[in-house]
């Protein structure tokens, strides 16, 4: 990816066209892995856990684009 100091914008850009090139090529074990379920309604521990696999999924994205690891 481009240095930070050329923008979040440049580093957007370029990570999007590096996950285009990777199509296809990484596929999920089954389609339920794929899947994010809705906790409406659901209890606060069902809330939590699909927050926490939500965080997992966007933490290497946001890290990228920014540089910065997100918390644990």
């Amino acid at each position: 990816l481009p240095p930070l100091e050329e923008g979040m914008v440049v580093r957007a850009r370029a990570l999007v066209r590096a996950a285009a090139a990777l199509r296809g090529w990484l596929l999920a074990p089954t389609a339920e892995a794929d899947e994010v379920h809705d906790p409406y309604g659901a209890p606060l521990p069902f809330f939590r856990s699909v927050g926490d696999e939500i965080h997992q999924a966007l933490d290497p994205v946001v890290t990228a684009l920014t540089g910065v690891p997100a918390r644990a």
